[in-house]
């Protein structure tokens, strides 16, 4: 098993860098989505949190290692989960 699918497959992994990150949080993002989506003025915010959430989770997705190149290897990623944490209380 990769390091990548450990977060989806294992539920202390996923409990530790996924659930307790964003706790309540998850519960408001199908409204973040739906909203940013509909007003026009939102849709950069809706882009940035995406873009923060995105590079929040690390290696289980490839767009970290796309978008910084080498230095996906040394930076740590709960930075990117407080930035996406901070556009999503935003709204």
């Amino acid at each position: 098993m990769t390091a990548e699918r450990t977060i989806l497959l294992n539920l202390i992994a996923g409990m530790n860098y996924f659930i307790v990150p964003y706790g309540v949080l998850l519960l408001a993002f199908p409204f973040i989505v739906f909203l940013g989506a509909s007003v026009r003025r939102l849709r950069p915010l809706l882009f940035g949190f995406w873009l923060t959430f995105m590079l929040a989770l690390g290696g289980t997705t490839p767009l970290p290692k796309w978008l910084l190149g080498r230095a996906f290897d040394i930076l740590t990623f709960e930075r990117f989960t407080l930035w996406a944490a901070l556009l999503a209380l935003r709204w």
